[in-house]
């Protein structure tokens, strides 16, 4: 509530602004009165109100100085001064002191009511501008990495295609735009199979930070290239430069010192695809597909590290004979042909490896063949699970067709558990991570709660579900996290850590790479979908 202060030697004055207006009814508290300025000055530091109501002419010191005073104690203070006198130096000074409103007495209850009234809105007003600049100061602060990200990632998938709109954002954003040529580098980062489940969130978060480190050291060498996260690729690298030529040079030379930097401690590995060269800012989006492609090739070639999109050309469709060989394979499935199913889907990897073919084509298909196989009779009579594996997350090729063999033989063989039904071990994992998401849940403290080293832990997981426990628990949470969106007010930090993620940063980043949007354009989306339709509508 509003606080107010009355200053006035004269006591019916004072009595009447306090017995006869019911300040209450205004949301205003009368938090103090004092007869004299001295005594003003001492009950204001104990009680800071937010609007005095002031008489000038007091003995000792007057209404001017010790609104003065007041006022470098408390600049937000309000001022209404009272006077019965009419004297321009007191309308001067009134000016000066930038008072709300200068009244000559007697003035009515209502005149004093509005001058009253009027500071509160001043005063609240004020503090809502006060509030939105903090709001968005810090906003900006702390998120200037995330909203230079969605930029970028609205620069690479085409949706901006004005110049001068590009522009005016890459300089408000101070993201290096000059060009005249302009090449897109994608980074994939890789860890080894187990480790990130050896580490606390704390710590992942720790180790993110030191890797970021390693970038930024390479980048201070190269004033004219801009890097950041996206989703799908970890690191994009924008390079400007003078010409082609000095482009490639470029690209070249940043890739092999990220590949030393990065690689030299820890068991990250770090795969490059460098895209073509392009001559506009808004063709950045064709470098940055190129760039996707190439940084493709490496689930073929693992032993590469740095690959160019011009090695292998684009393949938008998958080519019929192969389009046939996938058909045969479920149809072998339909029909219980399982051992020729499995022989066709070997043939098939094959044709995929010697093409070179689209890896995202790939794990969609290998995708489509396990949600099909889920549904279809196993050879040993045992009890089904709604989970699914999750295909997406593998980065190589050859660890991709070894699992789905995997897959296929223990689902259809008879020789094994059923891999649909998940092996104990990974459902009491799971069960377990259901019920704990919010915890800080790592692969070695879990592997204590369900009696299985770490490694072991590891191995089946992965064997059953097709990705790394970690990786799982992340979905889970984003999972999670798009519920909480739509059905709650809740900040987007608060959620980030009611799920279980230990920083909002790590949270968003993994929110983006399994949903593709921003958290906040994903409450956006889904928080009233019916004024949407309505509006469409």
């Amino acid at each position: 509530m509003i606080k107010l202060m009355i200053v006035d030697d004269e006591v019916n004055i004072r009595r009447g602004l306090r017995e006869y207006i019911s300040w209450d009814a205004w949301e205003i508290e009368l938090a103090a009165e004092a007869e004299n300025a001295e005594s003003a000055l001492r009950i204001a530091m104990h009680v800071r109100p937010d609007i005095l109501l002031t008489d000038i002419r007091m003995d000792r010191m007057d209404g001017i100085e010790m609104t003065r005073r007041l006022k470098e104690m408390l600049p937000e203070l309000k001022v209404i001064l009272l006077s019965g006198y009419s004297d321009i130096p007191y309308l001067q000074a009134a000016l000066r002191l930038k008072a709300v409103e200068y009244l000559l007495k007697p003035a009515g209850a209502d005149k004093i009511i509005e001058a009253v009234l009027k500071a509160k809105k001043e005063l609240l007003d004020e503090r809502q501008k006060w509030q939105e600049n903090l709001k968005r100061d810090a906003f900006l602060d702390e998120n200037i990495p995330i909203i230079q990200m969605h930029f970028i990632n609205e620069l690479m998938n085409g949706s901006i295609t004005e110049l001068k709109q590009i522009q005016k954002k890459s300089q408000l954003l101070e993201i290096p735009m000059s060009g005249p040529v302009y090449r897109v580098m994608l980074a994939d980062t890789r860890g080894t199979l187990f480790d990130d489940g050896y580490r606390s969130g704390q710590e992942l978060d720790m180790n993110f930070w030191q890797f970021m480190q390693k970038i930024n050291q390479v980048i201070r060498n190269y004033n004219d290239v801009f890097w950041c996260e996206t989703g799908d690729a970890p690191f994009l690298f924008l390079v400007n430069a003078e010409n082609q030529d000095d482009s490639a040079g470029k690209c070249q030379s940043l890739a092999l010192e990220l590949l030393g930097t990065i690689t030299a401690c820890g068991t990250e590995q770090v795969y490059i695809g460098i895209g073509s060269p392009v001559e506009s800012p808004v063709d950045l989006c064709k470098s940055f597909i190129s760039a996707e492609n190439a940084v493709l090739l490496s689930a073929w070639e693992p032993d590469r590290h740095i690959c160019y999109v011009s090695e292998k050309p684009s393949m938008d469709e998958t080519p019929e004979y192969l389009s046939g060989k996938e058909r045969e394979i479920i149809t072998d499935l339909a029909s219980e042909r399982y051992e020729k199913a499995l022989a066709g889907f070997e043939n098939l990897f094959e044709s995929y490896k010697e093409l070179r073919m689209d890896f995202r084509k790939v794990k969609k298909f290998c995708d489509q063949l396990c949600l099909f196989a889920m549904h279809l009779p196993s050879r040993e009579s045992a009890k089904e699970t709604a989970q699914v594996p999750v295909v997406d997350e593998f980065r190589d090729a050859m660890e991709l067709k070894s699992w789905m063999l995997q897959f296929l033989q223990r689902k259809f063989s008879g020789q094994e558990p059923v891999a649909a039904q998940y092996s104990e071990l990974t459902q009491k994992s799971i069960r377990y991570m259901q019920a704990h998401y919010s915890e800080d849940i790592t692969l070695k403290s879990l592997s204590k709660i369900v009696f299985a080293s770490p490694n072991y832990l590891g191995r089946v997981f992965f064997s059953d579900v097709g990705c790394r426990l970690g990786d799982w628990l992340n979905r889970y949470r984003v999972g999670r996290a798009k519920e909480l969106l739509v059905s709650t007010d809740k900040k987007t930090y608060e959620i980030a850590e009611e799920v279980g993620f230990s920083g909002y940063k790590y949270f968003s980043v993994c929110f983006l790479k399994y949903t593709g949007c921003s958290a906040r354009d994903y409450r956006n989306k889904y928080k009233n979908p019916f004024k949407e339709s309505e509006a469409g509508s």
